[in-house]
């Protein structure tokens, strides 16, 4: 079943990067695959491990989500890692997948010819205000609702970010 998964990861990875798009045609078959080994093997973690750490994982998604900063794609895409690998294993993974996407944002804001600095000094200033309940415009350019609407400049393709953490991690895994 971990060939069906990886070959999934790949295709999602490669439609991500082409077109800002990860297709729900293969997220939901992931899930119940993930879901179904965890119910059949009773493997590492266990299946209600697995549903909890989907559903927390979706829920901190969803908000990104709902702020404008990501795409419905991710959003999907990141519970079925959730039940795949566990919450502490997801964490790590996100983690890797955003010290992949800051990088990569920062060249597409420098090729954009954006000031990089006065960029992420927006974000942060605008990340601080909405903290302390001031409920302003955040300072990036939400994605579009509509599926055939340009997308932004600087937009990243984080689905692939998340995808290559996950090999990222297995390396890890492997040669620890």
């Amino acid at each position: 079943m971990q060939y069906i998964l990886i070959a999934g990861s790949m295709v999602i990875a490669f439609t991500d990067v082409k077109w800002h798009w990860i297709p729900d045609v293969l997220l939901l078959p992931m899930f119940f695959i993930v879901l179904a080994e965890k119910f059949i093997t009773g493997g590492d973690p266990l299946l209600i491990e697995s549903l909890v750490a989907a559903f927390i994982v979706f829920m901190l998604a969803f908000t990104l989500y709902s702020l404008g900063g990501m795409g419905g794609g991710d959003v999907k895409l990141i519970p079925v890692i959730g039940a795949w690998y566990g919450l502490q294993e997801t964490y790590l993974i996100m983690l890797i997948a955003c010290l992949i996407a800051v990088p990569w944002g920062a060249v597409k804001i420098y090729k954009n010819k954006e000031s990089v600095k006065e960029r992420f000094t927006g974000l942060f200033r605008g990340l601080y205000l909405y903290a302390c309940g001031n409920r302003t415009e955040l300072p990036w350019e939400k994605l579009p609702e509509d599926i055939n609407a340009p997308l932004p400049a600087t937009a990243i393709p984080f689905g692939t970010c998340l995808i290559a953490g996950i090999f990222i991690r297995e390396l890890i895994k492997y040669y620890a």
